[in-house]
């Protein structure tokens, strides 16, 4: 790839590149056109999804929660269970506007459309317009992606988010010079996007690296290692309200949430396998008068402090169930590098695990569809990885968002809704697999184009064909737990 500034002519790859400059008017420019061209597609196709296949009961847990906090009920320690930002957001609009919560899967949907806007600007900014536009093709046609983006979760927020941020980054280390206004949005975007889903904390660590490096010669401090600093301050202003919130309330330091311990169990315990986690026996059976919605938090708890022998904090017991993992990883050191092994190569594999019901009846219904599937866009996504590695250094925030989800995957659970928000990226680089070959094939770099084209044919059998027998296995044990799925997934 070339510098998007660079207009000497020169081999295929330059004469790919498009001039956005030669229309004074906004609407007259190409760049301009093709987004909305591609908006209106994304839209559309949601649009249908909605009519078609959004008919399943959407996630209630936030919802349920959100009444019952808008109705002015003290929910206590289910504060630290959940986003902040998505919990506020459904308190807000059920106190506010309550039949809105009606109308948010269609909502959401139209975000996920803005979403594929993002991918077309950051292929804009790092790559070309027709990477952008292929790019933000893919994830419109993306069929998962609809289907989380209409459950109520926080999943369109999150990349809506980070997507806004790394754009604020991009343009800050690719534009003539950086601006501490740039660097302040993208923390202030960082830090949302923690309050929507807090795995993105690693995110943050990584990007004050990245920032250092990238923004070290700039003129206007002449000292880089204020940009991080500013960075990083910008975000923990955003989150702070949260965690003082936390500590006033429970009077325990939670920096957003206390779950990581019982996801890192489900994850990583002595029975988990890499597509089953582990449970506690009967951690979804709320009793009678208990809020009939996500109870394993509360198992959780009080299990924890059942077995240390005294009441424990949120945070002493998201501690406890960590040690707690740790020690079957020193007892079965081995049997865990297996499992971690497993969990790599299941996060680009084509088979979507759902842990939500309407989630996994969804996706089931959706197969009959010609929606873009995860294994193709993991494969292309691999394969432009390594054909931008020698410009590695500018597509270096591409690169580390899609290394900070696979290794919160790593670390918790391999599921679609935590490996989906490194999709986006794997579509930028996607996109530029169109991008490489084209101009390969221009250029006549046949053993290239050959080479290219093998080991996309690998990826995708890999990324297809693996995991014949645990995916079946897997089914057969969400179809014992969900019955009426078994009609749907017949005719499938």
């Amino acid at each position: 790839m070339t510098d998007r500034n660079n207009k000497k002519p020169g081999n295929a790859l330059d004469m790919l590149r498009r001039n956005s400059h030669g229309d004074d008017s906004l609407f007259l420019r190409p760049d301009f056109q093709w987004g909305v061209l591609l908006f209106l597609i994304a839209l559309a196709i949601r649009i249908a999804f909605y009519f078609i296949l959004c008919d399943a009961q959407v996630f209630a847990k936030y919802t349920v929660l959100a009444r019952e906090m808008a109705n002015g009920a003290d929910l206590g320690q289910r504060l630290l269970d959940v986003s902040p930002f998505y919990l506020s957001l459904l308190g807000a609009l059920a106190k506010i506007a309550p039949r809105t919560l009606d109308y948010l899967p269609f909502i959401q949907l139209v975000a996920g459309a803005l979403v594929c806007l993002l991918i077309y600007a950051l292929g804009l900014r790092l790559f070309t317009r027709q990477v952008g536009f292929a790019a933000g093709l893919i994830y419109a046609m993306y069929g998962n992606g609809m289907i989380l983006e209409s459950t109520l979760e926080p999943y369109v927020f999150v990349l809506l988010f980070n997507g806004i941020s790394i754009y604020l980054l991009t343009r800050a280390a690719h534009g003539q010079e950086a601006s501490p206004w740039l660097i302040a949005g993208a923390g202030i975007f960082s830090g949302l996007s923690v309050l929507a889903k807090p795995n993105f904390i690693l995110f943050i660590i990584f990007a004050c690296v990245w920032i250092h490096f990238a923004l070290r010669n700039s003129k206007i401090y002449n000292k880089a290692n204020l940009y991080p600093l500013l960075y990083i301050i910008t975000a923990m202003m955003v989150i702070a309200p949260v965690t003082v919130r936390n500590y006033v309330k429970f009077n325990d330091f939670v920096l957003v949430t206390a779950d990581y311990g019982k996801v890192f169990f489900h994850g990583n315990a002595g029975a988990t396998t890499v597509f089953i986690p582990q449970y506690l026996p009967g951690q979804d059976k709320p009793p009678a008068g208990e809020l009939p919605v996500d109870y394993a938090h509360v198992v959780f708890r009080k299990k924890a402090s059942e077995l240390a022998g005294r009441p424990l904090s949120p945070s002493e017991a998201a501690r406890f169930w960590t040690r707690f993992t740790l020690a079957d990883f020193k007892k079965h050191p081995w049997k865990h590098v297996q499992l971690e092994g497993r969990k790599l190569a299941l996060f680009f594999h084509n088979f979507e695990i759902h842990h939500i019901q309407a989630n996994h009846y969804r996706y089931v219904r959706s197969l009959g569809y010609p929606f873009v599937g995860f294994g193709l866009i993991a494969s292309l996504g691999l394969l432009g990885m390594v054909l931008c590695l020698k410009q590695g250094k500018r597509f270096a925030l591409l690169y580390g968002v899609v290394g900070v989800y696979l290794v919160s995957g790593l670390i918790f659970v391999v599921n679609s809704r935590y490996r989906a928000p490194a999709v986006p990226y794997l579509c930028l680089f996607a996109g530029a697999v169109f991008h490489y070959t084209a101009a390969f094939f221009v250029e006549r770099k046949n053993m290239a184009l050959a080479a290219s084209l093998l080991a996309l044919a690998c990826l995708l059998a890999l990324t297809h064909w693996t995991y014949a027998d645990q995916i079946k296995e897997y089914m057969g044990a969400v179809l014992s737990m969900y019955p009426d799925l078994k009609t749907t997934t017949s005719t499938n």
